[in-house]
């Protein structure tokens, strides 16, 4: 059979005849709805009101009960730990079976004693914490402790414009006060703050003699009427009497007439009579008649008391305030007590003294007079604030003697503060289990908690589930305390049998004396009621204590391990490395020497080759000119002619070689340059090679006797076409032998020769007579050539306007301009002429919003040719990110992305918009961290000799990656959990690399950053774009480059079809609106920190 809650005596119960309606829902009584008694408050209450028996969650069995009972007998509604010493308990009835031979009253008699002796065992305890933090007494620290409050006292002073002359007067408060009263949150469950269990009494006067500190509750007395002493009384503290007054308004004017209002006052008065209260403490308060009859009895009623006051009085004097005096039927040492009740006058006010309370300890009142209101208050203000902060002196100073500590002069001054700003996280398998926030902490103050509750805590609930959702247990979860200078990692492990019993043991271990503590410390009672927080914040001081055993600072390089019963949990100093977010503008500027390095490797490349080629053409002359010699006549004419043919060519080839080898490469700084050197090399080599071969082919047919001489070559163009509505370039007029080349022409299978055949040296040159070189594997050479071009250069001067103005007047123009060019024509002869010049090729180059862009990469980069100069080289890139094909630019400035149809067309309806989000940035101070696109190109090449051809869309942009290191590692993340593309680092591995923190910036960074993506985010959501990405570069000197990347996907049927397959059904596609408010999240919360925001 369960315990039963003890009932109110029927000697109590409301007679049925007191009432004709419900005291809760009001409705009549009736033969069908009848009277039912609520067990244990004796009220009438219909059936609907009332409750039969239930069992509480701790198995205690409860009859029938009103909801005011139930939720009182449930769940106390006044045992917090804001002002109450110790939890209401409940008093239980026990089987009866179990309680033969025991009658009721003597079984109640008890359990309150067996309760009363738990109460004087935690007070003993609460009394050993106090002697503990009493006992430094001629310790070292003593006289550092006296230092600190005489200039802690001073300084508040000073901040609150107080007088110095009370600053003793303070000091001796303070010290009284901290030696006599102690809350625990240990053995008492107590508020931390000291000062919640001291009642200030400002009175107003000019007796400085007033002013002290009194064991005991002082309150201001209502009326001025003077009040008997009373000694020993016992006190009973009500809340008020709410369902008693419900059931006084439910009578009618016959039924007080009858007499029934008289028979409920009598209830009251009965019940009131039965516990024998001598003095009772309301909160609200009673009606006259009440009043009457109760002072008749010689009970003193102080009526109207703040919850503050009353909370105050109830915890001092020993007692609990009960909701209803019914309520004292199954609650256990509810009244309180003292030595001494009196009533006593200060000035002109009358205030009520409860002097004596049993144990000392638990509070007390401090009265301070004064002429001045303002001074009065600011005096009480400076002591709450010295209270706590002389406390935790006390609680630190066994903390240092029992941590061996090596005492220095103002050791506690220098590690004072009694407020912290962290940033708590909360890690668990590499992810963050719950939202990273500031949090602000008072130390000793409602938020805060003492260091062993947090221990105490965590080793109960070490295997017990997440309480945020995240699916894992405790034990694998790893919290961190940031702040700009640092982090406390706080971990923990489960212990089986860790043999300390119910003790705490603390284990100091230095990183680099590389030993533990021999002998671990207990965690005391005082290193208990220590801040947890404070300990924490220790930690992230910029202050050198030691040890007297090692030199090393006791924060920064030991170890904290806490050893419990079931968990062993360790506290470590961490470096917070700070990261430094790159400006936008950061690849705008091209470096000065336009990738000098590169330059200077293709220089000594064609000078290399150039040499090579040259001199192979020098020795088959040579051979030429002996053959010559050898076989000529002198008289023939034919012959002297290939002579001096021969030796003109000879000395042209000496002298081109003469030219090359003094080439320095200051003269060839730049693509351009060697560009255009070796279009200038590879044409002359062309034409020694024909004019050699020409030379050679006459000397063959003179010594075989012919007379007719070989015309040295047939000029060749390429078409032009008038009617093409397109712009056409003039190909180059090119000769050629009319003898064939050999099948292994050793001069044409040349490597040097191949080197400077290698781009399409034929097409026309572009503006001020540049070369570039097409490569047809080098989609951002053809790009280049196309900008570079006379016609495009023509065609954009008409354009002066800037971007902003471009952007004003001609956001929605698209005016493609489409640039055609080819090398040469078809002749008969083509195979050598293709083995000589190279291939024939035709490029189409269709630039989209030629003006909007143009306009953009000025405001950008300036002028084209830094530009040009950067993408007329590019190739294939390596990091690739997925399975898009990306073209680097030589000096990795650009990315040039190869696109489907599909984006394309999507991007060329996302342009207008674009721009003007763009000019938002840069004119209207919108932060903003897009990929800046900076060109959209259709290509159509076609090579006429292999018949190949193809159309490809491309996306010029710029790379984040330029000027970062090498070695910098590149994440793509989408705030996602999903699993990583196998070709990306995504989110998972950027959790795990960083072990699932942050980035810290700074808080002007990080501004920047929230703002970008927000703005970022919006602009992409209205345009129903979703799959962006954040391209998060790092550096290893912690350098980070950020932009939005990979905005081509909008959301539409097909796309939602596409991504909602069976795989996908607990990952469904996410809308626009909900991938925004998802990546903005994580990205913002989860990957990137602040943890100087208020620093």
């Amino acid at each position: 059979m369960a315990e039963q809650v003890n009932i109110l005596s029927k000697e109590f119960w409301m007679p049925d005849s007191s009432s004709k309606m419900c005291s809760n829902c009001e409705k009549p009584f009736t033969s069908i709805r009848r009277r039912h008694h609520c067990r244990y408050c004796g009220f009438l209450f219909c059936s609907n009101c009332t409750r039969s028996k239930r069992i509480l969650p701790d198995g205690v069995q409860i009859l029938r009960a009103c909801e005011p009972c139930i939720n009182a007998l449930s769940a106390p509604k006044r045992p917090s730990r804001t002002y109450l010493t110790r939890q209401m308990t409940i008093h239980k009835v026990q089987d009866p079976s179990k309680a033969v031979g025991q009658n009721e009253q003597e079984q109640e008699t008890l359990q309150e004693k067996i309760k009363e002796a738990e109460v004087q065992i935690k007070e003993l305890n609460v009394i050993d914490l106090l002697g503990e933090m009493n006992s430094m007494s001629g310790s070292e620290y003593e006289q550092y402790t006296n230092d600190f409050m005489e200039l802690r006292t001073e300084a508040v002073l000073r901040e609150l414009e107080l007088g110095l002359d009370k600053k003793e007067m303070i000091i001796e408060l303070v010290k009284k006060v901290v030696e006599t009263i102690c809350p625990s949150t240990q053995f008492r469950d107590d508020l931390m703050d000291l000062s919640s269990y001291i009642k200030f009494v400002m009175v107003e006067s000019a007796d400085t003699s007033l002013t002290e500190f009194v064991s005991g509750v002082i309150i201001k007395q209502n009326d001025a009427k003077r009040l008997e002493t009373i000694d020993n009384p016992k006190i009973l503290m009500l809340l008020g009497m709410d369902n008693e007054q419900n059931i006084e308004n439910n009578i009618d004017a016959e039924e007080k007439q009858a007499g029934l209002d008289s028979n409920y006052s009598r209830m009251v008065i009965k019940r009131i009579q039965s516990i024998r209260p001598n003095i009772i403490l309301l909160e609200k308060s009673l009606n006259k008649s009440t009043v009457q009859e109760l002072e008749k009895l010689g009970i003193t009623i102080l009526m109207n008391l703040k919850p503050k006051q009353l909370d105050l009085v109830a915890r001092v004097l020993g007692g609990k305030v009960l909701e209803s005096v019914y309520h004292s039927s199954f609650l256990d040492l509810y009244l309180g007590n003292c030595t001494e009740f009196s009533s006593k006058k200060l000035e002109n006010d009358r205030y009520v003294y409860f002097s004596g309370p049993k144990y000392s300890s638990i509070g007390g009142s401090i009265i301070l007079s004064d002429t001045s209101k303002k001074i009065l208050k600011s005096t009480k203000m400076a002591l709450k604030r010295l209270l706590n902060e002389y406390r935790h002196i006390k609680l630190e100073t066994q903390f240092y003697l029992q941590a061996n500590i090596k005492p220095f002069s103002n050791i506690f001054l220098s590690m004072h503060n009694m407020n912290a700003n962290f940033i708590y996280l909360s890690i668990s398998r590499n992810q963050i289990c719950r939202k990273s926030n500031l949090s602000g902490f008072l130390f000793y103050g409602i938020d805060d908690q003492p260091l062993g509750e947090f221990l105490t805590a965590i080793s109960q609930e070490i295997d017990e589930y997440c309480d945020y959702g995240c699916g894992n247990y405790l034990k694998s979860h790893t919290y961190y305390f940031v702040k700009s200078n640092g982090r406390v990692k706080i971990s923990f492990s489960k212990v089986i049998n860790s043999g300390v019993g119910d003790e705490i043991k603390m284990f100091i271990s230095c990183a680099h004396c590389k030993s533990d503590e021999e002998n671990p410390i207990n965690v005391s009672r005082s290193i208990w009621e220590l801040s947890f927080h404070k300990f924490i914040s220790n930690f992230l001081l910029n202050q050198y204590i030691t040890q007297k055993k090692c030199s090393h600072d006791l924060y920064k390089s030991h170890k904290f391990i806490f050893l419990l019963a079931s968990a062993r949990i360790s506290m470590i100093w961490e470096e917070n490395h700070m990261y430094e977010l790159v400006p936008q503008n950061y690849n705008c500027e091209a470096p000065a020497d336009h990738d000098r390095e590169a330059v200077e490797i293709l220089f000594n490349m064609l000078k290399e080759n150039g040499m090579l080629i040259l001199n192979f053409l020098h020795s088959f002359i040579c051979e030429l000119i002996e053959k010559i010699n050898k076989d000529k006549q002198e008289d023939q004419e034919e012959w002297n002619e290939m002579y001096k043919k021969s030796t003109a060519i000879k000395e042209e080839i000496e002298q081109r070689r003469d030219k090359l080898e003094n080439t320095e490469v200051n003269i060839c700084n730049n693509y351009f340059a060697i560009e255009k050197a070796k279009r200038s090399l590879f044409l002359k080599c062309c034409n020694m090679k024909v004019q050699s071969e020409v030379t050679s082919n006459n000397v063959l047919r003179l010594k075989l006797g012919f007379k007719t001489v070989i015309a040295e070559s047939i000029p060749t163009r390429g078409p032009r076409s008038d009617s093409d509505p397109a712009i056409s370039m003039k190909p180059l007029a090119l000769p050629l032998t009319v003898a064939p080349f050999s099948e292994k022409d050793k001069f044409l299978d040349h490597p040097a020769f191949t080197f400077l055949k290698h781009g399409n040296m034929t097409l026309p040159l572009g503006i001020n007579k540049q070369c570039i070189s097409v490569e047809e594997k080098d989609r951002m050479s053809i790009i280049a050539y196309s900008l570079n071009s006379v016609q495009y250069q023509k065609y954009m001067s008409a354009f002066a306007e800037d971007f902003k103005e471009t952007i004003e007047n001609q956001l929605y123009i698209n005016d493609h301009f489409t640039f055609h060019a080819s090398n040469y024509e078809e002749n008969n002869r083509k195979d050598d002429f293709r083995r000589l010049y190279g291939d024939r090729i035709s490029i189409s180059t269709t630039a989209y919003f030629p003006k909007q862009f143009d306009a953009f990469r000025k405001l950008l980069y300036g002028q084209n040719f830094d530009l040009i100069n950067s993408i007329i080289k590019s190739k294939l890139d390596d990091e690739s990110f997925g399975p898009k094909k990306f073209f680097i630019s030589h000096d990795h400035r650009f990315l040039l992305k190869l696109i489907t149809e599909q984006e394309f067309l999507m991007l060329t309806q996302l342009a207008p918009n674009y721009f003007r989000h763009i000019y938002r940035h840069f004119y209207r101070e919108m932060h903003s961290r897009l990929l800046k696109i900076i060109g959209l190109y259709k290509v159509v090449f076609n090579n006429h000799y292999s018949g190949w051809s193809r159309i490809e869309y491309l996306c010029l942009m710029e790379n984040l990656r330029y000027r970062m290191p090498l070695n910098s590692v590149v994440y793509e993340l989408r705030g996602t959990s999903k699993k990583d593309h196998r070709n990306r680092k995504g989110d998972m591995t950027f959790l795990n690399d960083f072990d699932g923190l942050p980035i810290n910036l700074s808080w002007e960074e990080k501004q920047i950053l929230d703002a970008g993506i927000w703005n970022d985010s919006i602009f992409l959501s209205k345009q129903n774009i979703v799959d962006y990405t954040l391209l998060v570069v790092i550096s290893s000197d912690r350098k980070v480059n950020i932009s939005l990347i990979d905005y081509f996907q909008q959301y539409t049927l097909s796309h939602a079809i596409k991504n909602s397959g069976i795989k996908e059904e607990l990952n469904p596609p996410l809308l626009p609106y909900t991938y925004k408010e998802r990546f903005r999240m994580q990205i913002s919360q989860s990957y990137f920190l602040c943890p100087d925001k208020y620093n």
